[in-house]
Parts: structure tokens; C-alpha cells; sequence
């Protein structure tokens, strides 16, 4: 029992710090590889052309637009919705990405927020391996040159 509670304390010691940064890292970059593979597979984008525009005032969110608008999947239309868009983004004739959920293609959405939360975990997760590695150069390099100096 000993020798496991000192292998968890080394361990625990071994990843302190920059280890830990750099393994916490290397998961989020995996974690945005697989959320990226698995939205791509669940979702398809194609064109929308908005079909009708209802602008309103809503209380609390102020003038906004309901938008109808057709799209085509293999073939077969559709008409979907959105409520409450931004007042005079969308105009009727307007051309727009949609994208829809491969199997049930009447699930549309017109942002893959998934898409920029895989993003920021890439990023974030990059910036802290890259980090690691420069902490870890820069303190090898501080540890060379307090060897030199002690040599001298």
C-alpha cells in the first residue's frame, strides 16, 4: 500500500504546473477534433432565399423580423422560420446559409455555435501547449545559464 501512495505522489508531483497545463491543453484540443468530426456529420449546409419578411416590435428586444424562408435537400423543399432576427438583416429575395440536421432535414439553424466553441477550445488549447513548451524552454535555458555562471 506504501508503494502505491508514493506513486501517486509522484505522479501528483509530476504533474504540477506546466505538465498539467500542457495535458489540460492536449484535451481540449481533442475535445474540439471531435466536436469539429461530429458536427460535420450531423449537420449540412445549404442555400435559403427568404420567402417573407414580418417586421414587429417586441417588448424587451425592440423592432425585430419573423422570417420565412424556402430550401432545397435532395432535391425535396422546405420552408422554415426564424423568429425574432435582427430587424433588417434579412430582406425578402435575400440568399442565405442554412444548415440543416443530416436525417431530418427540417431542423435548420443558420450558426453551428458548436462550430465556434470547438474553435475557442482549439485555440485555448494550442496557446497552452505552445505555452508549455516555451515555459519549458525558457526555464531550461535559465537553467543552463545558472550552471554556466557557476562553472565560471
Amino acid at each position: 500500500m506504501k508503494m502505491a501512495g508514493s506513486a501517486i505522489s509522484n505522479l501528483k508531483n509530476r504533474l504540477s504546473g506546466p505538465a498539467l497545463l500542457a495535458i489540460i491543453g492536449l484535451i481540449l484540443v481533442i475535445i474540439s477534433g471531435v466536436q469539429f468530426a461530429t458536427d460535420s456529420r450531423e449537420w449540412s449546409e445549404t442555400t435559403a432565399k427568404v420567402k417573407y419578411v414580418d417586421n414587429h416590435e417586441e417588448e424587451n428586444l425592440g423592432l425585430v423580423s419573423d422570417i420565412t424562408f424556402d430550401y432545397t435537400v435532395n432535391g425535396t423543399d422546405y420552408r422554415g422560420a426564424i423568429a425574432n432576427a435582427d430587424q433588417g438583416k434579412y430582406k425578402e429575395g435575400d440568399e442565405f446559409t442554412v444548415y440543416y440536421k443530416n436525417g431530418d432535414p427540417k431542423v435548420t439553424t443558420t450558426s453551428k455555435n458548436s462550430k465556434q466553441t470547438a474553435s475557442v477550445f482549439l485555440v485555448v488549447g494550442i496557446v497552452m501547449v505552445a505555452g508549455t513548451f516555451a515555459l519549458a524552454f525558457y526555464n531550461k535555458k535559465k537553467q543552463l545559464n545558472a550552471q554556466r555562471k557557476n562553472n565560471e
